[in-house]
């Protein structure tokens, strides 16, 4: 008798629910057997940590690819940190889209070139995420 191993390899993707896969085995007889399998994903997000609001159209604003798409992390506050430790952005329910950071603080002015630190706190429960991202001009 033989066994395998099959592996489902979910990283990349946007999914979060759940997933139902149907296995068929066979013997050398053509005698076959199925199996459904349920596998419950859970996705995550991607903080890419750079950021160049110059007006091309390439990293205008700080992209958290999936925040608004996973159930986990719809619900959401990011904050923006000078190297001071200082909170020069914050926001509920960052979209990527209408709820963004440009580059800019609270108030609208533009923030200087450097290294800013961020925290995506999620109200779903999903572990907090700190890291940094760099802003050029």
């Amino acid at each position: 008798m033989t066994s395998g191993v099959l592996t489902v390899d979910y990283k990349g993707v946007s999914f979060a629910g759940t997933d139902r896969l149907t296995i068929e085995a066979c013997d050398m007889a053509s005698h076959c057997a199925q199996s459904e399998v349920t596998i419950e994903v859970v996705g995550d997000i991607t903080v890419y940590n750079a950021l160049s609001p110059n007006g091309d159209p390439l990293n205008e604003v700080f992209i958290i690819q999936y925040i608004d798409l996973l159930p986990d992390t719809q619900k959401n506050k990011v904050t923006i940190f000078n190297r001071w430790g200082d909170v020069v952005f914050n926001v509920d329910d960052y979209d990527n889209q209408s709820r963004v950071f440009r580059g800019l603080n609270n108030s609208g002015s533009e923030l200087p070139t450097g290294t800013y630190f961020y925290r995506i706190d999620f109200s779903g429960g999903t572990p907090s995420k700190t890291g940094y991202l760099s802003l050029r001009k």
